[in-house]
């Protein structure tokens, strides 16, 4: 009942749209043991249990949203390669987005405890992972956008260059880039550095 003393869920007496809950083991990690011929084995050891809405009915109603949802093989392109990786796992995700309250009765489902909806998205929903998704792009668009690389662009030899120096008692550095006429942006054309030795 946790998800009741968290405002998850919440009791209802009164839905036309009323899911059937049901209870399956829950695959738990794998452990090493001994089996009747006394030789080690891996094993998976159930010990607890998922609770399964039956959401088919309402999303056998519900139309359907078709945001694109990222192509592993795409994903994985762009990881290919990289030194450094961040992995952010968002705590009880779907659980995250507030359901609007003229639907959240849609939710309901009946267990041995009660009858009760869900105030934000449950497993189970058709468009939960499309939902989820448009979220994460809305909210990480700026972030990824800032993260970027910029891209480097052709030079024009019509327009001034710019070449941007730096330098320390370990290392050179400069950038060439150029103003666009068009959107008035600095565009970088190349990089160059270098770390310098005690002799340099």
């Amino acid at each position: 009942m946790k998800l009741l003393a968290t405002g998850i869920i919440y009791p209802i007496s009164d839905s036309q749209w009323v899911s059937l809950v049901q209870v399956v083991p829950k695959k738990s990690g794998m452990t090493i043991m001994k089996n009747q011929q006394d030789e080690l084995v891996p094993m998976r050891i159930q010990n607890s249990w998922r609770v399964c809405i039956d959401y088919r009915r309402l999303n056998q109603a519900t139309w359907k949203d078709h945001f694109p949802l990222p192509f592993i093989d795409q994903v994985l392109e762009k990881l290919a390669g990289k030194s450094h990786y961040c992995f952010l796992d968002g705590f009880s995700g779907y659980m995250q987005i507030h359901i609007a309250s003229e639907d959240q009765h849609k939710t309901t489902f009946t267990c041995p405890f009660g009858t009760f909806a869900y105030t934000c998205i449950p497993f189970g929903l058709c468009n939960a992972s499309s939902t989820f998704q448009r979220r994460m792009t809305s909210i990480f668009s700026d972030l990824n956008r800032l993260t970027s690389a910029p891209v480097l662009q052709a030079l024009n030899w019509d327009l001034p260059f710019e070449l941007m120096c730096d330098a320390s008692n370990s290392a050179l550095g400069a950038v060439l880039d150029q103003k666009a006429e068009v959107d008035q942006l600095v565009h970088v054309i190349a990089y160059a550095s270098r770390t310098m030795d005690l002799a340099q």
